[in-house]
Protein backbone atom coordinates (compact mmCIF):
# COMPACT_ATOMS: atom_id res chain seq x y z
CA UNK A 1 0.00 0.00 0.00
CA UNK A 2 1.16 3.23 -0.89
CA UNK A 3 2.33 6.19 1.49
CA UNK A 4 -0.84 8.33 0.27
CA UNK A 5 -2.91 5.20 0.22
CA UNK A 6 -2.50 4.26 4.12
CA UNK A 7 -2.32 8.13 5.18
CA UNK A 8 -5.29 9.41 3.67
CA UNK A 9 -3.74 12.06 2.17
CA UNK A 10 -5.21 11.45 -0.87
CA UNK A 11 -8.51 12.45 0.73
CA UNK A 12 -7.03 16.14 1.97
CA UNK A 13 -9.05 19.45 0.90
CA UNK A 14 -10.96 17.00 -2.56
CA UNK A 15 -14.25 17.92 -1.06
CA UNK A 16 -16.07 21.09 -0.13
CA UNK A 17 -17.84 21.65 3.05
CA UNK A 18 -21.00 23.59 2.52
CA UNK A 19 -23.57 25.11 4.74
CA UNK A 20 -25.94 22.39 6.23
CA UNK A 21 -23.11 20.04 6.24
CA UNK A 22 -22.35 18.66 9.17
CA UNK A 23 -20.34 20.68 11.89
CA UNK A 24 -18.04 17.98 13.03
CA UNK A 25 -16.75 14.56 11.38
CA UNK A 26 -17.89 10.88 13.11
CA UNK A 27 -15.82 11.62 16.07
CA UNK A 28 -16.66 14.98 16.65
CA UNK A 29 -13.67 16.94 15.27
CA UNK A 30 -14.62 20.39 14.02
CA UNK A 31 -15.50 20.79 10.10
CA UNK A 32 -14.43 24.09 8.43
CA UNK A 33 -16.08 26.88 9.46
CA UNK A 34 -17.47 28.92 6.79
CA UNK A 35 -19.76 27.73 2.94
CA UNK A 36 -17.48 26.21 0.01
CA UNK A 37 -14.10 25.28 2.78
CA UNK A 38 -12.15 23.02 1.83
CA UNK A 39 -12.53 19.65 3.39
CA UNK A 40 -11.85 16.04 4.14
CA UNK A 41 -13.32 13.62 1.77
CA UNK A 42 -15.09 11.12 3.96
CA UNK A 43 -16.69 10.73 7.24
CA UNK A 44 -14.08 10.91 9.62
CA UNK A 45 -10.98 13.65 9.38
CA UNK A 46 -7.61 11.38 9.98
Amino acid sequence: MSEVASTGAAFVEVAQWNEGDPPTDIDGDPRPAGDRGLDYAGADIP
